[in-house]
Parts: structure tokens; sequence; C-alpha cells
């Protein structure tokens, strides 16, 4: 009860409907930025246009999970989608997924029994003007017989037509497989490949503004100037990053009383980060900048919990306010 008063008054204290910060993807604050601009148009346009393979690959952070929501609330009801996002990403996970979608009993069937059931199927699919849409997250997860898997999937057609189309989104990491030789056949049927960008540093201020605006916020503004060149120095402009820093930011000013979020309240998580960052030397630790402002952030929020309410602010901090 008493948690709940505290998450009440954090959101009554800045005017706010719910909290707008979450890394939880939610596509009521999806924002087309530059670096994501039209991406869902241009996937939607392909999948029409009968394209069987779309990439779009994205740094760790910049939104990918959440373009895929939002691109599957935006395809129209002629696609029967099949998605995969925290899945067993094997061949065997792969084939029992598409055809556990589609009603066949993957296991009591070869191989090759298993492609013509699941050719039936999709034949039906076409009679009644519907298509096969795959759609996998974190596709870099695919292990290499999944990706031979997937092959094998985009080989079912007809003389005229492929009966099913695939949309990966993956990090970077699936490029340097895909153009390895063991699958220069898969890559070669890819017909739309997008890279997705981060924030610039100009669009910070539009992203912060329509994520507060979305959660009911009535002018958007509650970062000053200098707290967002701050938070642009440490995310890079990836997303998720910018979100945590938010979160966190917001509830620090709600704490002591600030109308606003100003420099100080970002700078707590610089210095944390500046002192990480000169431990990089360290042998096995990731070099990107997602791994080292989240090893930052969580020597940040340890310190910070010290100065909180033990126990309701502490639980808020943790579960992404």
């Amino acid at each position: 009860m008493h948690m709940e008063k505290t998450l009440n008054s954090y959101i009554d204290y800045y005017s706010l409907q719910k909290a707008p910060f979450g890394i939880t993807p939610n596509i009521d604050f999806y924002c087309d930025f530059h670096g994501q601009e039209g991406i869902v148009t241009d996937i939607i346009f392909a999948l029409d246009n009968g394209d069987a393979f779309v990439k779009v690959t994205g740094e760790a952070g910049v939104g990918k999970t959440l373009l895929m929501w939002r691109l599957l609330a935006d395809i129209g009801d002629q696609f029967h989608t099949c998605v995969f996002s925290s899945n067993d990403f094997s061949a065997e996970g792969l084939w029992q997924g598409v055809a556990e979608n589609l009603g066949v009993a993957s296991q009591n069937y070869t191989s090759t029994r298993l492609i013509d059931k699941l050719t039936e199927k999709l034949l039906l699919l076409q009679q009644e003007g519907k298509r096969m849409l795959i759609v996998i997250d974190e596709a870099q997860a695919l292990t290499d017989d999944a990706l031979d898997a997937l092959r094998f999937l985009l080989n079912i057609e007809t003389q005229h037509t492929k009966l099913l189309q695939v949309v990966i989104f993956a990090q970077p990491s699936i490029d340097d497989r895909l153009h390895s030789v063991a699958f220069e056949s898969l890559r070669q049927r890819i017909s739309l490949s997008i890279t997705m960008g981060a924030l610039q540093a100009k669009e910070l201020d539009d992203y912060l503004c329509h994520r507060l605006l979305v959660a009911g916020h009535p002018s958007g503004r509650l970062f000053t100037e200098s707290a967002q060149k701050q938070l642009f120095s440490l995310s890079q402009g990836i997303p998720r990053i910018v979100n945590i820093l938010c979160g966190k930011a917001l509830l620090l000013s709600y704490q002591r009383g600030l109308p606003y979020v100003d420099v100080k309240e970002i700078q707590h998580c610089m210095q944390s980060c500046r002192e990480m960052l000169a431990m990089e030397s360290a042998p096995k630790r990731t070099n990107t900048v997602f791994g080292k402002v989240v090893r930052a952030l969580l020597i940040f929020f340890v310190g910070v919990c010290f100065g909180l309410v033990y126990n309701n602010v502490i639980h808020r901090i943790f579960i992404g306010i």
C-alpha cells in the first residue's frame, strides 16, 4: 500500500498519468526519430511487395524490440504471424515453433514430411488470402543450425511466389556470420537490409518531450538543456540508456523536491561512469558503450539506494520506473 502511495506521489508530483521512461517496450511511446524514420513503412512496403527476407540490425538498446512490436501492430490482417522473441533459438526450436503455429505436430514427422505438411498449411493460408510472416527478435542468438533451417523455410514456395516471409531483428554481429561462406546462400536471399541508428544530439529534446507528453505531462519539459547535454554524453543517444537515466534522474529530483531535472542530478551518473571507464583496461570486460554504461549505472544505483527510503523507493528503482 505504501509502495503504491510512493508511486502515485511520483506520478502526481510531475503531473503524469504513467511512468514515462520504462524500459519495457511500449508502442504508445514509439518515436520515429531520424535513426529509425520510415523503417516500419519500408518493411511493410517490402512485405506487401512479396520480399521474402528482411533484416534489421542495430546495437543493443537502440529499440529493435519496440520497432518489432510497432511493425506487428501496423501490418495488415493479411499476414499470419509467428513471432520468436524469447524462444528456443535452435533449429529444432525454430521448426517446432513454426509447426505449432500452423497446427502441425512436428515430432511425428521426418524433416521431409514436415516440410510437406508445412507447405500444405501454407497453401491453405494462401487460398484464404493470407501470408505467413515469421518475425525473429534477437536473431543473433540463432544457432548455425537454426540459420540453416531458416534457409530451408525460405525455400518453401510455389512456381510464382514465396509461401512465407521472414523479418529478423538482430545486433550487428549477425552480419559477420551471414557474410561467411557457410551462409552465403541465406545472405543472398535478403531483399531488404536496414540499419537502425541511435538518437542524434539534436533529437534528444524531442525524444524526451514526446515520452513525457505521452505520459501525460502538460508541456513535456522536465529536463534542462544542461541536463540533456549530460544525458547525451553518457548515453551516446542509445534510447534504452536514455530511459534508464531519465527514470532515475526524475526519481532523484522528486526526492529533492525539484520541479525539473538539472545537470546536478545527471552528474551523479556521469561521475560513476568516469570511474568505471578508468577501469576499462582490466581483462575480459565488454568494450561497448552499452556495457560500460550499464556497469557504471549498477555502481551508481547501489550508492543511490543508501540515500533512499529503504523499502518502497529502492524497490521502484530496480523495477525500472
